[in-house]
């Protein structure tokens, strides 16, 4: 017997079971029978319920279909009951013919999304079953209702991660975001809960996890329904006015719910601090709002939504500051809960609420000033004179004033700084924080915390690889088998605990492949996860344009189009290894089958960098940009084609808009000039010097881009740190390549 069972992707009311079944013999059928469960009202304790059966029409055929009728008993402040209508057609046996497909289906509707939901969760039901009656005599699995919802979920699959060596990681970023994924839909804006559809925590409620933690990663594959979970906000933004009013004395501006259903009405129960004393989370909401701006460019969300929201959430923390007594010109929030809720009494100068609070007023100022709106003075001044608390003596921060060092906390608050929200500090201090709260962090609390030490070590760099590893790894350990299902803490807590998979899914993009989604550009820095051979990070989505990164590590296989396309046995053999790469010359088709120079990564090379491969494969032209180094580049990447390069410290900046974007060189162009530094003429095989080694190069094919630092970089660094010559780094070259140079010039140098 084959059976599957699924939530429709493009049918939001239905759901559907279908079954097959072989066997051996010759009988043309069999009779099947089901040990049938009845729906009884006292299943559902939510709800006051009337079960009821009706017939209906199906293909010419009268079929009996069950009904239920239910309204919840619990009603929220500022909402009607909710009426929710069930149609379903089972049955008890079945005639079943070999290897013939069945089903039994069942469609839900509600009045949050129907003025009448029996009579549209009937008629729901019965297009199905005349669906499903069609698709049992073309077959099912080739038939519409399931080929509809395959088709979708294909789509989405277009973006995902792909890990050759950590088949785990591949597999818990796929069931992350498919619990993500099956919990949000474009056209139903009513954001996600920590324990998703179907839990036993949380009450289907939103919390800060939603921007935080799970948004992030929508954002970057699925911007489109990022942008329904601000439309939640923006739909609730009357009743975060309203509570901010509530108080005594009373805020102004938007003040949004600690938790948050269909009203926006504070649902936090009132013997439970954080309902009124955590208040970050309106700050939370206007970074997702800025985040989403620049990742997409729609002005007219910004000017719609975006704007009315977060110059609300500017109002509420100017009214909710306190001034200094002492120095008028700094600014202070007392009596908060900061996201470790083990504080839930209240304190001064959260550094993570203050943060946020910051970065909320000065994305308020640059909303009005972009939508031509005059931003209130006020805004910027508070801005600059919140206080962000720092212990000098630790070179760390405290969690906020008056934190005692080594108190315990529940899950990630300080860590949280450096990203997603980019405050500015020392690489000392960013690792102390991390060691200091890893010591005192709830070893059994959730799930989502260790994703973002993660994170900070990734972005330490060289030297801290292996506790980038080990947090990482422990960011999803929590994944529960056979159906990867999350849960809130290593013992249990909350089923189905999505923020987990939210915060994964950022260590595992945001992290290992350095994103960065800022004002004017997107940061790529990718790294190669422990034991990983070469990952890919797909269907990213920016401005517009589709993206893909590729990160292939040391000891990958020979690459002859990765350098340049040569006959010159002699420099191949002279050139060995340099910058962790090795080369070699084909010499007749041992390793690529032609006569070519070919290029690998050294196993043996701890300076060896990986291979990384930016391809645009959807949208209009976009700029690369490396401006970190002395010597900065920009090319033009277009539709279709990739860009190679071995990234060094920096960033590589992708630019969606800018007057020279098209009058840029290609990248496989460009990177004759800035790559390869292949220093002869091909044509005369005369060593060449300075801007006439970069003119009579050949462009390498246009099958990519490849950055290496070369001998022109890496030889004229390593004469620098030694203290050597100029010219002793021109001989290194020229012995190097075999007499085949180019003058180090200044511009070089």
């Amino acid at each position: 017997v084959e059976q599957r069972f699924y939530a429709h992707r493009t049918r939001p009311s239905l759901m559907v079971m279908e079954y097959s079944a072989s066997w051996e013999g010759a009988a043309a059928s069999v009779d099947v029978h089901f040990a049938k469960r009845a729906l009884h009202p006292a299943d559902f304790g939510d709800f006051t319920s009337i079960t009821s059966t009706r017939r209906c029409s199906v293909a010419g055929q009268e079929r009996q279909i069950l009904t239920w009728i239910g309204t919840t008993v619990g009603v929220e402040t500022g909402a009607q009951p909710t009426k929710v209508a069930m149609a379903a057609w089972v049955t008890s046996s079945e005639r079943m013919e070999k290897r013939r497909w069945y089903a039994m289906a069942a469609a839900y509707r509600t009045s949050l999304d129907s003025a009448d939901p029996e009579a549209e969760a009937v008629a729901d039901l019965q297009k199905a079953l005349e669906d499903l009656q069609a698709d049992q005599v073309s077959g099912h699995k080739a038939g519409r209702v399931f080929a509809e919802h395959k088709a979708a979920w294909a789509t989405l699959w277009e973006s995902g991660l792909t890990v050759e060596g950590r088949l785990d990681v591949e597999q818990a970023v796929k069931s992350s975001a498919y619990y993500i994924l099956s919990s949000l839909r474009e056209d139903r804006p009513y954001s996600l809960s920590p324990g998703s559809l179907a839990s036993n925590a949380y009450n289907g409620h939103t919390f800060w996890d939603t921007e935080t933690w799970m948004y992030p990663g929508v954002l970057i594959w699925y911007p489109e329904l990022a942008r329904s979970l601000i439309q939640y906000r923006y739909n609730r933004l009357e009743a975060a006015e309203a509570k901010a009013k509530g108080y005594s004395p009373p805020y102004r501006g938007a003040m949004f719910s600690w938790e948050s259903a269909f009203s926006g009405s504070e649902t936090c129960p009132p013997d439970w601090s954080m309902g009124q004393l955590e208040q970050h989370i309106s700050a939370d909401i206007a970074f997702a709002v800025r985040q989403y701006y620049y990742a997409t460019g729609d002005r007219a969300m910004l000017e719609e939504v975006g704007y009315p929201l977060v110059s609300k959430v500017a109002e509420f923390y100017v009214s909710r500051v306190t001034q200094d007594t002492v120095d008028p010109s700094k600014y202070h929030i007392e009596g908060v809960v900061p996201p470790d809720e083990y504080e839930d009494k209240g304190v001064k100068d959260s550094i993570y609420t203050n943060w946020v609070a910051k970065a909320a007023l000065l994305f308020a100022v640059e909303a009005s000033e972009a939508v031509g709106v005059t931003p209130d003075a006020k805004w910027a001044e508070i801005a600059e004179g919140l206080v962000i608390v720092y212990d000098a003596a630790k070179k760390a921060h405290p969690e906020f004033d008056g934190y005692k060092w080594g108190t315990n906390i529940k899950q990630a608050d300080v860590v949280l700084l450096p990203y997603p929200f980019e405050m500015p500090m020392s690489k000392e201090s960013k690792l102390h924080d991390l060691e200091l709260y890893a010591q005192v962090t709830d070893s059994d609390g959730p799930a989502m915390t260790w994703g973002m030490h993660a994170v900070g070590y990734i972005t330490a760099g060289k030297g801290y690889e292996a506790q980038a590893s080990t947090n990482f790894d422990r960011s999803f350990a929590n994944v529960k088998a056979p159906f990867d299902v999350w849960t809130e803490t290593p013992t249990g807590g909350a089923i189905s605990f999505i923020t987990g998979a939210g915060g994964f899914l950022q260590a595992a993009t945001f992290g290992y492949f350095g994103l960065r989604i800022q004002d004017g550009y997107l940061a790529v820095q990718p790294a190669l996860m422990a034991n990983a051979t070469s990952a890919e990070l797909r269907g990213i989505r920016y401005q517009g344009r589709t993206l893909s990164v590729h990160v292939r590590g040391a000891g990958a296989p020979w690459a002859c189009h990765d350098y340049v396309d040569t006959q010159d046995e002699h420099w191949c053999k002279t050139v060995g290894t340099i910058d962790g790469y090795e080369y070699s010359f084909d010499g007749g088709g041992a390793q690529c089958g032609g006569c070519r120079c070919c290029r690998r990564q050294a196993h043996d090379s701890d300076s060896a960098q990986s291979l990384v491969t930016l391809t645009l494969t959807a949208g209009p032209a976009i700029a690369l940009e490396e401006a970190s180094t002395r010597s900065p580049w920009k090319c033009r990447l277009s539709t279709g084609t990739a860009a190679r390069l071995a990234l060094g410290s920096g960033p590589v900046h992708l630019l969606a808009s800018g007057p020279d974007i098209e009058s840029l060189e290609d990248c496989a162009e460009h990177s004759a000039q800035v790559a390869y530094h292949r220093l002869y003429s091909k044509s005369s095989r005369q060593p060449v010097s300075g801007q006439a080694a970069s003119a009579q190069t050949q462009a390498p094919r246009a099958t990519g881009y490849t950055l290496a630092l070369g001998c022109l970089a890496s030889l004229a660094l390593l004469a620098a740190a030694a203290g050597l010559s100029r010219a002793v780094g021109r001989s290194l070259c020229r012995e190097g390549f075999g007499g085949a140079y180019s003058e180090i010039t200044d511009d070089h140098a």
